[in-house]
């Protein structure tokens, strides 16, 4: 609803007062076969990505160049620390510190 009210301009409390439902699913099916907005950009730009690292990357993909939100793997907090730790680090107040800093 966001992305449809940014696109016509609109808050999203306008588009709830001047679009039907009927019109809200036009739109909506429009979108499945016509994105707009930022995931249009990020497509092209995952496009050129591609095509400029194809020739040397032979296993990529153009998905493979899209951004993902909210699918990141949650921080292992303990990992990292056991890595620092283990490159000679301590952890003082949450902050890294060489070892004799």
């Amino acid at each position: 609803m966001f992305a449809l009210a940014g696109h016509l301009g609109m808050t999203v409390a306008e588009v709830g007062e001047r679009v039907d439902s009927q019109e809200l699913s036009e739109w909506s099916a429009l979108l499945s076969i016509e994105p707009w907005g930022q995931y249009r950009l990020d497509l092209l730009n995952a496009i050129s990505a591609y095509a400029s690292a194809a020739p040397w990357c032979k296993n990529t993909k153009v998905g493979d160049w899209m951004p993902t939100f909210g699918d990141a793997k949650k921080v292992d907090h303990e990992a990292m620390l056991l890595g620092l730790q283990a490159l000679g680090g301590v952890l003082r107040h949450g902050e890294h510190h060489k070892t004799g800093d």
